[in-house]
């Protein structure tokens, strides 16, 4: 099986709390999560792309593969990338990507990278970053 994450979701699945842009949203990002979470889905590829992905699909900001945000989100990506070094068409599992985020964030990092984020001022990501960062 093989779900698809934009660079910038990797943060997010790490520091997911049950929040989202709508129910249908929620739900399908738990249920990406559970998938992932279980046994740490060594039977799951996550794929890196650069347009919509996995957690996208019923966002209500999407339109077909791009973000009612869409600039904002190509930065988002592009800083996530550069810190994690991921590309387009990587394939990694979810043990590998959760290694990959604890050898190459920083506190410092994630206050940068996510500087534009809507969902950095709420504290959450933060909270979880840095009990997984210790």
């Amino acid at each position: 099986m093989r779900v698809n994450f934009r660079p910038h979701h990797f943060l997010c699945a790490l520091t997911f709390q049950g929040k989202g842009y709508s129910q249908p949203f929620i739900e399908n990002f738990a249920a990406i999560m559970t998938l992932l979470n279980k046994n740490e889905a060594n039977d799951v590829l996550i794929e890196v792309v650069l347009e919509t992905d996995s957690i996208c699909t019923p966002c209500p900001h999407r339109s077909k593969n791009r973000c009612a945000t869409q600039s904002k989100i190509e930065r988002l990506d592009a800083a996530h990338q550069q810190v994690l070094g991921v590309n387009a068409g990587d394939l990694m599992t979810w043990k590998a990507a959760r290694q990959l985020m604890k050898d190459k964030l920083s506190m410092a990092q994630f206050h940068e990278i996510c500087k534009d984020c809507e969902w950095k001022i709420y504290g959450m990501c933060e909270t979880t970053l840095k009990a997984f960062l210790s």
